[in-house]
């Protein structure tokens, strides 16, 4: 899920649909993780369980430093114009 999500987040028209899956998948990955924790070793996955939280971080990360750096240069082109 997750893995699909990085894809359809570079894509222009569906983006919305990669965030919506790296949240969900974020979630399942904790909901996942815990359920492993409270089974006494009958549930295996931690590894995968893990590496969904740890890419959606990821993935949520880069989407913070895009929209930070094109609010970045959107202000330097406006101030460059006088203001808006």
């Amino acid at each position: 899920m997750v893995i699909a999500a990085l894809v359809l987040v570079w894509i222009e028209k569906i983006a919305i649909l990669g965030w919506i899956l790296n949240l969900t998948g974020f979630i399942v990955s904790i909901v996942a993780n815990s359920q492993i924790k409270k089974s006494m070793g009958r549930l295996t996955g931690k590894g995968w369980a893990v590496a969904g939280i740890v890419l959606s971080c990821v993935l949520f990360g880069l989407f913070l430093i895009i929209v930070i750096a094109a609010g970045a240069l959107i202000g330097s082109i406006l101030g460059g114009m006088g203001g808006f």
